[in-house]
């Protein structure tokens, strides 16, 4: 009864197994605003425990993505069950720049902010990582490796920055070459495209309705 269970309210099957727990129960969830536990609400972190509460601002983490924001959360319970002061814990956890290939900041050009997310290899990541973010997004992908001669990651990265900044638009798109030859990419709606079974460097196509631009070279 001594021991503390950290859990996720946000997934059935968790609450569901902890159930009988005799550990004390301490939730976090990033979809409900708890009574009791760590919650996000709007774009704070929402600490409440025995009848106090703490904010915390979520503009100020270093690291985007919603699954980043609920790591912070079940990351600081601990923290402030042992006594740590919220401030501590909170420079802490703002001081932490992530992980590498995992929304990984690079930098900023032209308004346009550059992330690695390369281990984001599955749908559920994905979903978690743009659910973070409040801008339109282009995923820059590439048919060979950046460490081949023949490598078409360059000319796409440059027409991403060219998207990402000049595109008008509010979009989660991809952007990869329109033909075999480095001439210009195309933007394609990121629900509404289809790679092709072939190594060429066009085989990202429109699915069911014409792309987003006119050619970015």
């Amino acid at each position: 009864k001594d021991d503390i269970a950290i859990l996720n309210a946000d997934d059935p099957l968790v609450m569901q197994c902890s159930a009988g727990c005799v550990a004390v129960r301490v939730c976090f969830s990033s979809r409900t605003v708890l009574d009791s536990g760590m919650s996000l609400a709007d774009d704070k972190i929402l600490w409440r425990w025995h009848g106090s509460e703490v904010l915390f601002p979520t503009d100020e983490l270093k690291i985007l993505g919603q699954h980043n924001q609920e790591n912070v959360m079940a990351a600081m319970i601990p923290l402030l069950l042992e006594g740590c002061p919220a401030e501590i814990a909170w420079q802490a956890a703002t001081s932490f720049g992530g992980l590498s290939r995992r929304m990984e900041f690079l930098g900023e050009h032209n308004g346009a902010k550059w992330f690695n997310d390369s281990k984001g290899t599955n749908i559920g990541s994905v979903v978690k990582s743009l659910s973070g973010l409040n801008k339109p997004v282009v995923f820059t992908a590439a048919q060979r490796s950046i460490d081949r001669g023949s490598s078409d990651a360059f000319m796409n990265l440059i027409c991403s920055t060219v998207a990402a900044s000049k595109f008008d638009g509010a979009e989660v798109m991809t952007c990869m070459h329109a033909t075999s030859r480095d001439v210009y990419c195309i933007l394609n709606r990121g629900t509404k495209v289809r790679t092709r079974h072939t190594s060429r460097r066009d085989r990202a196509r429109p699915s069911n309705e014409l792309r987003l631009d006119n050619g970015l070279r």
